[in-house]
Formats: structure tokens, sequence, C-alpha cells
């Protein structure tokens, strides 16, 4: 058997602190957000938010797993995540954050990850993290929104980013970005006992 949730914390009008086995949700839904969803399974994790008026600031260090690959080396794959939320508390939140997977062979904690305000390309570029081999390392940087601006109209959409050129010598040599992107627009019409969502969904990878 194995546990999908279970977790212990603490929580009260400006902090959450939790640790134990569950997953992570970012985004404007639940199951069909591009980064972090409902549908992924759930992995043991401590994670820490805060709030302050509308905005609120979450951070989280997970283990995901361990492979033994073709040399029977153990390699221990690790995912870390921080964002910032704005809500409007009345129809309007946006969100911006990334997410870092982080593995390598027999790689214990990595204590640079586990600061919170600490970005993944600061944490590479200074060499502050304790795998030699960065290739072992990559972060996905994510932009959301969830708008109602005119009754039950919903305008939500995503955008992730893994890698942007910003030289014409990377283009030019046929190094393409890695852009991910999803739009929906819906609306919703119901009575006290029944009612339809209409709506158009755009997703690219």
């Amino acid at each position: 058997g194995e546990v999908d949730q279970s977790i212990i914390g603490y929580q009260n009008s400006w902090a959450n602190v939790e640790f134990g086995r569950n997953r992570e949700i970012w985004g404007p839904f639940t199951e069909e957000n591009l980064l972090l969803s409902g549908t992924a399974p759930a992995w043991e994790r401590l994670m820490i938010q805060v709030h302050y008026k509308s905005i609120t600031y979450r951070w989280f260090f997970g283990f995901l797993e361990t492979i033994v690959d073709e040399a029977n080396v153990d390699i221990q794959r690790y995912i870390i995540g921080k964002a910032i939320e704005y809500k409007n508390r009345k129809n309007f939140v946006i969100g911006l954050g990334e997410v870092s997977i982080i593995a390598g062979p027999n790689r214990p904690i990595d204590l640079a990850y586990l600061n919170p305000l600490a970005l993944h390309i600061e944490v590479d570029m200074n060499q502050r993290s304790n795998a030699r081999n960065l290739s072992y390392n990559n972060a996905i940087w994510f932009l959301h929104l969830d708008w109602l601006p005119v009754g039950s109209l919903r305008l939500s959409g995503s955008f992730i980013m893994d890698e942007i050129q910003l030289d014409q010598e990377d283009r030019d040599e046929g190094r393409p970005d890695a852009l991910g992107w999803l739009g929906r627009v819906a609306w919703s019409i119901g009575t006290k006992d029944m009612g339809f969502t209409f709506f158009i969904n755009y997703n690219r990878i």
C-alpha cells in the first residue's frame, strides 16, 4: 500500500507550514495546469507559505525518487519551487515563480536550494550547488493569471519557459526556445439545480 496524502503542519492567519506526503498545485486549474497539477503523484516535501494582505509567497522542497542507472549507481531526484502570487480578493489572481529539478549520483539534500529566496540561476551561476555537473539541474519559470472580468466570464492563462535564446548565435546554431502556454475562455450559466460551462481551451508546448 501507499499513502497518497499524509501531512503534519501548522497554520494561522499569516503562515502555513507543512511536512509530509502531498502534491503541489500551482496555476488557475486543478488538473489542467502546465507545470504542477493534481494529476501528478504525491511526494514527500516541506512547504512554507506566508501571507501579507493581498500577497502570498510559497516555497517547497521535495524528494521525488531514487533511480538506479545502467552502472548500478543511485540517482536522487529532488524538486524545489517558489512563487509569489497577488490576489485582489475579488476577481483577479496573478502568480510568478520557478520550479527546479535537481538530481545526481548519490546526491544529498542541497543546502543552497533550501534558501527560500535563492533563485535557481543564481545558485548555478555562482557554483553554490553540491553537484559539479550542472546538467543534472534544470528550472522552469512560469506566469499564470485568472480573471473574472464580468459576470461569469472567466479568462485564464499560463506561460512557462524552460529555455529562451537571447543571443543570435545560439539561434543560428539551431537552439530553439523552449516555451509553453495555455489559454482558456469560459462562460458559465446555471440555475439552482443545474449548470453549464462553455469553454474554449488552447495549449502549446
